[in-house]
């Protein structure tokens, strides 16, 4: 709808903690959407912590960009087909954990649906090895009701 579009590409910068939650809140809604939710939200995500100091910097703007520009482009996610085996990609970084369920023939995997979440302060202390294991246990949950009974293979770089 072009009038939804419109509508979010004009939405301003935020400038008050209220806003930014609200902000959030719309980009909530669409994150199974959205590759890397959790990563780009993070530094939006702390302007609403309680005892944070406000601070709109480049990488907040940055961020605040990267989400409406999500909020505007069509997804690219496929549908399901339970009769072929799925692909699991996850991925773990200092303070989130993405992972993207995938299908097709090798080298045209298409997506199904993204996850994505923080890490909280102690998983933060994890050593690269014990989060990517992290990643992996909890995509295969997320994904549960796709992948349960099927063939799947986790394509980790780890």
């Amino acid at each position: 709808d072009p009038d939804k579009v419109s509508a979010v590409q004009k939405i301003p910068p935020s400038r008050t903690v209220k806003q930014v939650q609200s902000f959030l809140q719309t980009c909530f809604w669409c994150r199974k959407f959205i590759p890397n939710f959790s990563e780009i939200s993070h530094c939006l995500s702390n302007l609403t912590k309680k005892k944070t100091i406000w601070t709109w910097t480049e990488s907040e703007q940055n961020a605040f960009t990267t989400l409406k520009n999500c909020l505007v482009s069509p997804p690219i996610l496929s549908q399901v087909d339970f009769t072929k085996p799925f692909v699991l990609r996850p991925d773990a970084g200092n303070y989130a954990l993405g992972a993207i369920l995938l299908q097709g023939p090798d080298m045209e995997e298409h997506p199904i649906e993204y996850a994505s979440r923080l890490l909280n302060s102690a998983e933060r202390n994890y050593s690269t090895t014990d989060r990517e294991g992290l990643v992996v246990v909890w995509a295969l949950n997320k994904f549960r009701g796709y992948i349960e009974g099927s063939k799947i293979t986790v394509a980790s770089d780890h």
